[in-house]
């Protein structure tokens, strides 16, 4: 663990003291009508002196409202009541927009209305007028001065539902107060362009409108043509009857006195008769209409004669002389004006801007309707003013009224499009001529253009790039505020009611212009909502906001948009203000505040109740409710906020509460249409993890049906939660080919955007982070399909693949929003896990430590209990089976302190893992009843957990994935009973204690008649009536030779049914084991399972054999051996298949494609392409020796493939067996044993360290060091003499190389035979020794070599007679031990030994070679320098399977042939810190290097990896002489990836050490140099100290012939005898001597 201190600094533990916010959890919907407890304000009217008296304006709207209803109803106006009046409205104006009741402001303005009217009816004209102006300029954005500004005013957004009221009672106000002379100008432009500014209101009220066109008529004389046209149009186009508004005169008459009336008034009305009379021609249609020529007098117009040009050039002021222009007349004068703009000589100057402001005045003022002509002409000015705006640079003067006029020209006609050509004029101006008043006109056309529009979400996006664009244009700070403060403010905002829209705008509009203006502190922003601050706040960096003025939930929202919290539990639970917008979202507000504190907190403590909570007030209302048949009801942050929940939920195995969640969101598609895809994703991640399984194929189906996805048109926020629901199915159903066809051939045709993990589809970054989160997904779920197929190369790389885009995007995570954060943690424990267990399953220890230590470092970093208890309980679980024991007892201590923070009652997964690894599996059961309850029928977890407990579960219900567990808990359970049954026989009791050989027995094979049986004989007879066997007991052999035996009374005499019966189910037992075996899919074992069904054949096997003589198992046991080598070989095999993968493969996110089955090599066809019976060398013979450990006996297990005879011989070697004889014998078992190996070799490498022999200055100090080097080199002699008199004892013979004398053994078989028959009271006096079953020869010949002048001969004689007697006893011939005299059978049997051995002296026909295969937790050992192996050429080699390839690469050549002449590479001292070693061998490995050909050397030089690998594959020996084996200076991986590494001598500390791994197979750096094509490699198993292992490599250099000998007449020997005679020149004989070790073929090296 990277951290011994706890990682969940920052946790809050459930059920803590902490305060728990739960009163809104529980009370939420009781009100309170204050936000802040804040003073009310007073407001003194200072007018009227004595009468002066305080209205208290409240905070609480509703009392405000019946303040201003009380006045409305009030029969009298009191003056000093008016201003009070008008100081509430003011107020409230500006409360409602704080408060963003923006609604509520249509209620007051209406209000408002009434109480001008009011005013008016009470004459109080000035207070009127007051009001008209507060009431427009708190309710729109562009403020006015005067009643020009009102009258002219532009329907918006604003203003809609009472502008036209507003102009109706200015309108009268200005006839009360005798202003229409003064603005009748106004007036007239008003009913001109009426459609634009009266008639927009489709509830305006026409008879008041037509009552003040009369009333205007008759005050304003010399404007009563244009009235009465008006009255007219009004008319007709209303549909009303002109006698209703005049009783006294008929239509006729009125017409006629309007052309009466034109000879007088034409001059004052030219300029607007064209416009009044083409509205009301469009409605009067009739012949009998008044005519327009009829109310002209004659006036010559300047069009005619093609004068325009010269009247243009001597009078700019033409305009006098043009009006009521005819549609020819326009076309003909338009004609003249795009003569006069494509006249480039007087373009670029100011009186031609002025001469085209009246030009387009008077085209604004005739009024015609849409001329295409016209329109053409006014593009072709724009491009004009467009191009020579450079030329304007001294005329703004003169441009900013032209371009106003052409404004307010497409105003009139209504040309938006032009409207923004307009913009892109004004912009450019502003950059051209650097005049900000260009930027701000262009800024406010751009907004007031947004008011006045349907304000649709795809406009948004349009103004805000504008602004944008604007706001980036100055430099000036305060321009850019002011530019900013057009766009934010309420008045955008005013018809978006609903929270959904109110974030989504200021989300696309406001938040992309508020970064451009890069503030570094708080601003308040006029004309803006506490709403709309929030929102912007939120997401900028400024610390300094004063957030603590703002509403209770107003904080909440802006802390839950920006990431902060700081309110108190307290804060949390007070009521809001009902009158606050933000009320009515106080569920769902409060909801998502409380959840992101949870999760600041890493806590679930709020979790249930919140969900719960939100569930009863928030959708179960919206189900209730009109808001289930609204769709744009919904907002982002609800939508984020229920992903959160149900991310957070889902993080923390919330299962249930995710399924009820779901149920309840289902209910209401029509609300949450966009969640939908997203719940049932998260629906069917619970079902999985809750292995609902029925469940799980519902939805799948009901998927199908829901979902009809255009997956090449589909948005990612529904593609994605799509794609990964299908990739989880197919992950589930271990479906590879329809994950093949979906995202591997269909998906990066159709979009290979989800694919992009570099991001060149410029996503936006949240967008970019999905993909990621996606990827990684994908590639896990594409890791386990690969595994389901058993192609482990793939696997690991799509999982490397998915972590590593993991630990990229966790370094980011602080940019991460939760939501993703949460997913990303997942993922990336996942990926981890999977990868780990990856390792696991094919047993590369190597590998999968590495990454259980990386874990362990980001473990500290997560800081979420639930990953982080699940990250450590996989630890757990991972150092049990590796058997770092320590490190399993630290990390369950520290899962079960994260266990805290833990809700056991939602997450049921964890709390099971908590009970099963503190042992307390028996509440398992119990808890998932209480947590499941009635639907614990559809779950599999109660079969999964009875699995993890070592139970049988039924067939029909066991998951494919669970079969093999499932299978081998029932042989477990099977061979539990076969043992109980041989446990309650008393003659079968010793057989645990006994030694068991393969084979044993073979049937009477020298007799001319059938052998009696041993009741036929009459071996058994009654005793009392009742058969009563009695049991062997074996005794130690007593050192006097010549004690009598036991009376013959001690023979047993019979057997019961029941022994019988206990026999024959133990067979029974056994035999289902094996078939059950032979039968097992392997491919769906994990390692440690492949070892653990390996120990059960290989004990079944020799069970059977030892107890049932009618059972042929020679094939069987070749079998089993085959099945114990596959753990060894496969992580060899996948360990060079890894190595092998380009890097390359590794960086792409592409998908690797599954290939197909037949293209993958199964276990079995690894095992079932190996017959160890058929190793041959061409000249020469070798033994190959297994030693192993039972994992479930704990016996000591040899197999020995026989050279000679081609058999396999096997045997289990109880450990204790000596001292179940004789208390007083020692017993040493494998742990104890390997717990000394482990100390002494832990203290020697101390000893040796750096740290200690610095420390020696003197010469006592170099005594002790001495003395402890003797006495720890004493231990391991000691400890290797235990382990052959302990372990091996008489079995010891069979490493013996020697070959059988064939005639001798004849005779010395006869002999056994008849000491047999001599000795044993089941055979004496009855028929000849060939009648009786017979012992297998190889036992025999274990008999005979052992040495009779050693002093271990009694008890390694009495070792072998007690395993003989034992297999006769199992194979049924009983007999009572204490009635046998072993000393005489000694004797005789010793006597044969010695005839045996004087016939044989002359035979030194021996075996060449012996390896040896040691099982993972024997590697440590140093079984070469035991005594009976010392004199023996032997290696080591990992496998039987490597053994093979080797043998068949070198042409079945032992001992192979190097040429050491040439190509000889050495690496010397490259540390530098070795000068005793340089000094000895420098001159020795410069000659080599000089005098042999293409050699290398490098001494006291650090090679780099290439220069290792060099000398490594291109060398015929190579030889390193430093600290290690090299691995500081060159990757494992890089040698494995060879096939050429020569054979190497690996000198230094430690260099052939094996790392244990429990139930993994070692790891070390020999492997790398074996797998990489290495046929030898010498190392040593612990660190030795320089001078004996100098001298030790000196001796075996010249040995081996690798330098000159000194010695005459010698020959080369192979290393591996070499190695093992160059042992005992070292000092310390057994510290540093036994730890060299040939691994390897036993070469032999040439110098010619």
């Amino acid at each position: 663990m990277s951290k011994t201190e706890d990682p969940l600094n920052e946790i809050s533990r459930n059920g803590s003291s902490q305060a728990k916010i739960n009163s809104f959890l529980t009370n939420s919907g009781k009100t309170n009508n204050r936000n802040h407890t804040s003073k009310p304000v007073h407001i003194y009217d200072l007018k009227q002196g004595k009468e002066n008296w305080p209205i208290v304006i409240s905070h609480d709207i509703e009392k405000n409202y019946n303040l201003i209803t009380e006045f409305l109803k009030e029969s009298n106006v009191q003056r000093h009541r008016i201003d009070q009046i008008h100081d509430i409205f003011t107020f409230m104006y500006s409360e409602l927009v704080k408060s963003h009741l923006l609604r509520q402001l249509q209620t007051l303005s209406k209000q408002h209305l009434m109480l001008i009217v009011k005013l008016m009816n009470a004459n109080e004209l000035e207070y009127s007028q007051k009001e008209i102006f507060l009431l427009y300029n708190a309710t729109n954005l562009i403020k006015i001065e005067d009643w020009e500004g009102i009258l002219l005013a532009d329907f918006n957004c604003n203003n809609r539902h009472y502008l036209s009221t507003l102009k109706i009672l200015s309108l009268q106000l200005l006839l009360k107060k005798k202003l229409y002379v003064t603005y009748h100008e106004t007036i007239i432009e008003l009913f001109s362009h009426d459609d634009r500014y009266l008639l927009q209101d489709p509830k305006l009220k026409i008879h008041t409108i037509i009552k003040l066109v009369l009333n205007m008529f008759s005050v304003l004389p010399n404007y009563k043509i244009l009235f009465g046209l008006k009255f007219l149009q009004y008319i007709k186009q209303f549909n009303l009857s002109f006698e209703t508004y005049l009783k006294n005169m008929v239509q006729t008459t009125f017409e006629k006195q309007l052309l009466n009336y034109s000879v007088k008034s034409f001059h004052s009305c030219k300029y607007f008769l064209n416009s009044f009379y083409l509205k009301y021609s469009k409605y009067n249609t009739q012949l009998n209409k008044i005519m327009l020529r009829s109310l002209i007098p004659n006036v010559d117009n300047i069009v005619s004669n093609g004068l325009f040009l010269t009247e243009l050039k001597r009078n700019s002021d033409f305009n006098i002389s043009c009006c009521c222009f005819t549609h020819d007349q326009m076309n003909e004068f338009v004609t003249n004006v795009e003569k006069f703009i494509n006249n480039k000589e007087s373009i670029q100057n100011s009186a031609w801007l002025t001469t085209m402001n009246s030009i387009w005045k008077l085209v604004k003022n005739e009024n015609f309707e849409k001329n295409k002509r016209i329109l053409t002409i006014f593009d072709k000015l724009l491009n004009a003013l467009n191009s020579n705006i450079i030329a304007y640079k001294n005329c703004e003067n003169e441009l900013i009224p032209l371009i106003e006029t052409l404004i307010q020209f497409c105003n009139d006609i209504q040309e938006s499009r032009r409207i923004s050509n307009i913009i892109n004029v004004l912009f450019n101006c502003s950059v051209v001529l650097k005049n900000y008043k260009f930027l701000e006109m262009a800024a406010k056309l751009e907004i007031l253009k947004y008011l006045a529009s349907d304000n649709q979400p795809d406009q948004w996006k349009m103004i805000a790039t504008k602004f944008e664009k604007f706001i980036s244009s100055t430099s000036n700070h305060e321009h850019k505020l002011a530019l900013f403060s057009y766009i934010f403010n309420v008045y955008v905002l005013t018809d978006k009611f609903n929270l959904p829209m109110i974030l989504d705008f200021c989300q696309t509009l406001f938040l992309r212009c508020f970064s451009r203006l890069k503030l570094t502190h708080f601003i308040q922003f006029k004309h803006c909502s506490e709403l709309m601050l929030v929102i912007v706040y939120s997401n900028s960096s400024i610390l300094t906001i004063p957030y603590q003025d703002w509403s209770i939930l107003s904080q909440m929202l802006f802390f839950c948009i920006n990431g902060n919290f700081e309110l108190t539990p307290l804060d949390i639970n007070n009521n809001s203000n009902k009158n606050q917008y933000l009320y009515h979202y106080e569920v769902l507000i409060k909801s998502a505040y409380i959840l992101n504190i949870d999760m600041k907190r890493h806590s679930t403590n709020n979790l249930l109740l919140l969900t719960r909570s939100f569930i009863d007030k928030w959708i179960l209302r919206l189900e209730l409710s009109q808001y289930k048949e609204r769709k744009d009801d919904i907002s982002s942050f609800e939508v984020n906020f229920v992903k959160t929940l149900f991310q957070y939920l889902n993080f923390n195995n919330f299962h249930l509460l995710i399924i009820e969640l779901a149920s309840a969101i289902k209910n209401i598609p029509e609300y949450y249409p966009s969640l939908i895809m997203q719940t049932e994703k998260w629906l069917l991640e619970s079902y999985i993890d809750l292995q609902f399984n029925n469940r799980i194929m519902d939805l799948t189906n009901n998927l199908v049906q829901l979902v009809q996805l255009d997956l090449q048109n589909a948005k990612l926020d529904k593609l994605l939660p799509f794609l990964k629901m299908k990739s989880s199915l197919f992950a589930w159903e271990n479906n590879p080919t329809a994950f093949e066809r979906l995202f591997i051939k269909e998906l990066p045709t159709l979009r290979p955007d989800i694919f992009d993990t570099t991001n060149k589809s410029k996503l936006s970054s949240s967008q970019y982070v999905e993909v990621l989160l996606f990827n990684i997904n994908v590639l896990n779920d594409a890791s386990k399909l690969h595994m389901f197929q058993h192609d482990i190369a793939s696997s690991v790389i799509e999982n490397k693949k998915a972590l590593k885009f993991a630990t990229a995007l966790i370094k980011k995570s602080d940019k991460l929003s939760q939501s993703s954060r949460l997913s990303l943690i997942k993922s990336l424990s996942t990926s981890f896990i999977n990868l780990i267990e990856i390792f696991v399953q094919i047993g590369l220890a190597k590998d999968s430590d590495f990454y259980t230590k990386e874990l362990s470092k980001v473990i500290s970093e997560l800081g979420e209990p639930s990953a982080v208890y699940a990250c450590l309980r996989y630890l757990h679980t991972y150092y049990k089976l590796t058997e770092q024991e320590s490190h399993a007892t630290v990390t369950l201590q520290k899962a079960n302190k994260t266990f805290d923070y833990i809700n056991g009652e939602q997450d049921i997964q964890s709390l099971c893992m908590f009970l099963f690894d503190n042992n307390e599996c028996n509440k398992i059961d119990q808890s998932l009843k209480l947590f499941f309850g009635d639907q614990i029928k559809e779950t599999f977890l109660p079969q999964y957990w009875k699995l993890q407990m070592g139970e049988q579960i039924e067939e029909i219900t066991c998951l494919k994935k669970f079969r093999a567990a499932h299978l081998i808990n029932k042989l477990n359970n099977i061979y539990q009973h076969a043992l109980k049954s041989l446990q309650e026989d008393p003659f079968f009791k010793g057989l645990f204690e006994s030694i068991l050989v393969i084979p044993g027995i073979s049937q009477p094979n020298m007799i001319k008649k059938k052998a009696p049986t041993y009741k036929q004989l009459h071996l058994f007879h009654d005793n009392d009536g009742k058969n009563d066997p009695l049991t062997p007991v074996k005794r130690k052999l007593s050192l006097s030779i010549y004690d009598s035996p036991r009376s013959s009374n001690m023979t047993p005499k019979g057997k019961h049914m029941k022994q019988k019966f206990d026999k024959v189910a133990a067979i029974k037992n056994l035999k289902i084991i094996k078939e059950a075996i032979e039968n097992l899919e392997l491919q769906s074992l994990r390692h440690h399972e492949l070892q653990k069904v390996s120990s059960l054949f290989s004990l079944s096997l020799t069970m059977l054999s030892s107890i049932n003589d009618n059972l042929t198992l020679d094939k069987d046991f070749i079998r089993a051996l085959t099945l114990a080598d596959l753990p060894k070989r496969l992580p060899l095999y996948y360990d060079k298949i890894l190595s092998t993968v380009n890097d390359g493969m590794y960086r792409t996110g592409n998908l690797l494609p599954f290939n197909p089955q037949s293209m993958l090599t199964s276990k079995v066809e690894l095992l079932n392409d190996l017959d160890p019976l058929s190793f041959r060398s061409n000249s020469f013979t070798f033994n190959i020796i297994t030693i192993d450990v039972c994992s479930i006996t704990g016996n000591l297990l040899l197999s020995k493939i026989d050279p000679v005879t081609k058999k396999l011989n096997h045997l289990s070697i109880p450990l204790n067996r000596g001292n179940a004889r004789d208390l007083d014998t020692l017993y040493l078992s494998f742990k104890d044993a390997s717990m000394e190996l482990q100390n002494i070799i832990e203290e020697s490498n101390r000893s040796t360290s750096f740290e200690v022999t610095n420390l020696i200055k003197t010469k006592e100090q170099r005594k002790e060091w001495w003395d402890l080097r003797h006495e720890l080199d004493g231990r391991l002699q000691t400890l290797l003499q235990n382990i052959e008199y302990s372990w091996f004892n008489g079995f010891k013979g069979i490493f013996d190389t020697t070959k059988i004398n064939e005639s001798a053994f004849k005779d010395f078989k006869e002999k056994f035979y008849e000491i047999l028959h001599q000795n044993l009271p089941s055979r004496k006096q009855l028929g000849n020794p060939y009648m009786f079953l017979q012992i297998e020869d190889w036992i025999l010949q274990a008999m005979l070599k052992l040495d009779p002048l050693d002093k271990q001969f009694l008890s390694q004689m009495e070792d072998l007679i007690y395993c003989i007697l034992d297999i006769l006893l199992f194979h049924g011939e009983e007999n009572a031990y204490d009635e046998i005299d072993f000393s005489l059978l000694h004797i005789q049997l010793e006597e044969q030994i010695r005839r045996y051995q004087s016939k044989s002296l002359h035979t030194s026909n021996e075996i060449d070679h012996t390896f040896l295969i040691v099982s993972n937790s024997c590697h440590s050992f140093p079984w070469e320098s035991l005594s009976f192996m010392k004199d023996l050429s032997i290696t080591r080699v990992p496998s039987l399977q490597w053994l093979s390839s080797t043998l068949q690469k070198w042409n079945k050549d032992l001992f192979g042939g190097i040429l050491v002449n040439e190509r000889i590479s050495m690496i010397l001292n490259p540390y530098g810190d070795l000068n005793r070693t340089e000094e000895r061998f420098r001159e020795l490995f410069k000659n080599i290097a000089t005098n042999r050909p293409s050699s290398k050397l490098l001494i006291n030089e650090k090679p780099d990896e290439n220069q290792f690998l060099d000398m490594l594959s291109n060398s015929n020996l190579f030889i390193y002489v430093g600290h290690g084996g090299g691995e500081q200076y060159i990757r494992a991986r890089e040698i494995k990836k060879q096939d050429n590494v020569a054979p190497a001598f690996l000198l230094g500390c430690s260099s052939a050490s094996m790392k244990y791994f429990g139930k993994l197979e070692p790891t070390g750096t020999v492997h790398s140099y074996l797998l990489g094509g290495s046929p030898m490699v010498v190392g040593n198993l612990w660190d030795v100290t320089d001078k004996d292992i100098d001298k030790f490599s000196q001796e075996v250099f010249e040995k081996v012939g690798f330098v000159e000998m000194n010695r005459s007449n010698s020959k080369p020997m192979n290393v591996a005898r070499a190695v093992n005679e160059s042992r005992d020149i070292c000092h310390l004989k057994y510290l540093n001597g036994a730890a060299p070790v040939v691994f390897g073929l036993p070469l032999l090296f040439y110098l010619e």
